[in-house]
């Protein structure tokens, strides 16, 4: 009988997880930004000898302070190329289908797209997605607002929560658990500041690069491919998508120059600075990113497919320290800076 309980239990954890879903990913959300945060004032209070709290304080008010500029700054120019950007790509569209009309096999597959008319509906249709789109607005910013509240709240004492879970764990297992909690902090504040590295990086380059090639609207593309680097494997490709449709309706020519751009932009993320931070974190392979990406999208969502990385991150290093070292004692899961040379390349 003694058997039955873990099952049975293990069972109503996996029912509790499963219709809590939404609110796992949130809270999953919300650590990883505390994280970031609770880490930066940490590093921040080694400088300025400032008490934790006040280093804390003085984190968030330069981040307030630096998105309030931005947005001042440059928030009306972003504002009017998002409505070029939402008037152009219809019309780079339509000229992309003029240019390949030529094209037989392109053209069939063209025909079976749905047109514009489709895709938009009549005028009560649009008056209903607006409504929708109204209310999945309203709803996002209370999920965006909750999620900051409750990072702000975990960051100002973790502690409180740490020991939380230590005080529920059996005392034989308290040094294997503080142990995980260490190497989670650790994990997921270097994944944090290599996904802040690299989408400025490529932020950066996507928008001077476009527009040393002539594209429009370079800085919000630029900020588009910023955002969408966060999401590893598939933000890239989405990225590259509305500036590819506006090179290939100025310039074939153009938009073999944007191609090379992404890639070689792309390549210099991953062979120098995805390597840098894999000596600080747990090594991810791509394949299994994109699976639990794919995985993670069809239980979740979007929300699953952005964080995905992290999530993965989190439980390659449970299995690290629960399973493979407490367990079966051994050093714990291969990683890019233990694999032999043979094996990381590939050979």
């Amino acid at each position: 009988m003694t058997r039955i309980w873990p099952v049975v239990w293990g069972s109503v954890a996996i029912l509790a997880a499963w219709f809590l879903r939404d609110v796992l990913v949130l809270i999953f959300a919300s650590i990883l930004l505390a994280v970031l945060l609770r880490g930066a004032a940490v590093r921040l209070r080694r400088y300025t000898r400032l008490p934790t709290g006040a280093s804390l304080a003085l984190v968030l008010a330069l981040i307030i302070g630096a998105f309030a500029g931005l947005a001042t700054w440059q928030g009306p120019r972003v504002t009017e190329e998002v409505k070029i950007l939402r008037r152009e790509l219809p019309a780079a569209f339509e000229v992309l289908k003029a240019r390949i009309t030529g094209n037989e096999a392109a053209q069939r597959l063209i025909d079976e797209l749905p047109s514009r008319d489709e895709m938009v509906g009549d005028g009560a249709e649009i008056v209903a997605q607006a409504q929708s789109a109204a209310a999945t607005t309203l709803g996002a910013l209370a999920a965006v607002g909750l999620w900051l509240f409750i990072a702000v709240l975990l960051a100002i004492s973790p502690r409180t929560y740490v020991g939380g879970v230590i005080a529920v764990v059996p005392q034989r297992y308290e040094r294997r658990v503080r142990r995980l909690m260490g190497e989670l902090r650790s994990t997921l504040w270097w994944w944090s500041l290599g996904r802040l590295v690299s989408m400025t990086f490529v932020g950066v380059a996507t928008g001077v690069g476009l527009a040393l090639l002539g594209i429009p609207l370079a800085f919000l593309l630029g900020l588009i491919g910023a955002l969408l680097t966060f999401v590893p494997n598939i933000g890239p490709l989405l990225a590259v998508a509305p500036a590819m449709l506006l090179a290939l309706a100025d310039d074939p020519i153009k938009a073999l120059w944007v191609a090379a751009l992404y890639a070689g932009i792309q390549a210099v993320e991953g062979l120098l600075l995805d390597p840098i931070i894999d000596r600080k974190t747990v090594h991810l392979p791509p394949a299994l990113t994109v699976t639990m990406q794919i995985v993670l999208g069809l239980l979740v969502g979007l929300a699953g497919v952005a964080l995905a990385a992290p999530l993965t991150a989190t439980g390659m290093v449970v299995v690290s320290v629960l399973w493979v070292q407490g367990v079966l004692g051994k050093p714990g899961l291969p990683s890019r800076r233990t694999m032999p040379r043979r094996t990381a390349r590939g050979d």
